[in-house]
């Protein structure tokens, strides 16, 4: 599981506690922590996602009771219960592979609204004037309990706390990762940059120069007559091929190709060198 995905399991494990706070400490008939039509407030909301449904029927309100659904009766404007709920829905069904996927994460979660621009709803303070220290300490344990699995494969639950810091260990770990991985790169670039200058530089050798005006392809081993010294350190190299780039009817270089071995059959470095000296001489043109 990517650390992105166990981001979203984190925001979606706290921002589901606060409301969850925030809905176990609501009280309908005062209003208290409710929204106008008396369903408990959020603080974060996303939306594909309708929180609450109403529900006047007795049999499907007798049912919600028996299967420990959370219900919140709906009171008129004289506080009296009205019979009619509001009940939770829940927002992960286990039995619909995709509703995972509509679960709150960065991409989809916000923050009410209507608390940023009225933040004395949200006041802790309950209808007689007291204030509610008990919804404080509530969110405040919900972030210190250790009730969130961070991945499926987790054997242990933590605490927002842990879980944070497992992530962040997590992104230090792998940028030590990507800079040592940077860090070689760098110093494979800088080695093949290395043995690139200790061949670079074909020599003004008159034999060579010749070799190359003359518009002739060679072939030779290490003490032969025709081999040349192409490049400084060759001394390693037992066979070289060496083809004019001719580029507009004119010479304009050469491609050269060393072999450290001896070769029965080098008809295939002449081949390639060929292909290269025309394909290098088209580019030109």
């Amino acid at each position: 599981m990517n650390i992105e995905a166990e981001f979203d399991n984190l925001v979606h494990a706290v921002v589901t506690k606060v409301n969850e706070v925030l809905a176990d400490n609501c009280d309908p008939k005062s209003g208290y922590l409710c929204n106008d039509d008396g369903t408990p407030m959020q603080l974060f909301l996303k939306g594909s996602y309708t929180p609450y449904e109403k529900i006047t029927d007795k049999n499907e309100i007798q049912a919600a009771k028996d299967s420990g659904a959370k219900l919140y009766e709906i009171y008129d404007e004289n506080g009296n219960g009205t019979r009619t709920y509001w009940k939770y829905v829940e927002e992960y069904d286990a039995s619909d592979p995709d509703s995972r996927k509509n679960l709150y994460n960065c991409a989809n979660l916000k923050i009410n609204q209507e608390l940023v621009q009225t933040p004395s709803k949200l006041g802790f303070v309950k209808e007689d004037g007291s204030t509610d220290y008990s919804l404080g300490k509530q969110l405040l344990k919900a972030f210190e309990d250790a009730e969130i699995y961070i991945n499926p494969n987790a054997t242990k639950a933590s605490s927002f706390e842990n879980c944070y810091t497992e992530i962040v260990n997590q992104m230090s770990t792998m940028g030590n990762v990507f800079k040592d991985v940077y860090e070689y790169q760098q110093l494979a670039v800088e080695q093949a940059e290395s043995n690139r200058q200790s061949v670079i530089g074909v020599s003004s050798d008159e034999e060579l120069e010749h070799m190359i005006q003359e518009r002739k392809q060679r072939t030779a081993k290490i003490g032969e007559k025709h081999y040349v010294q192409a490049v400084q350190g060759m001394g390693e190299f037992c066979l070289e091929t060496i083809c004019p780039i001719i580029s507009g009817g004119d010479v304009t270089g050469a491609v050269l190709l060393l072999e450290k071995e001896e070769k029965k059959n080098p008809e295939l470095d002449e081949k390639m060198a060929q292909g290269a000296a025309d394909f290098l001489g088209r580019q030109m043109g």
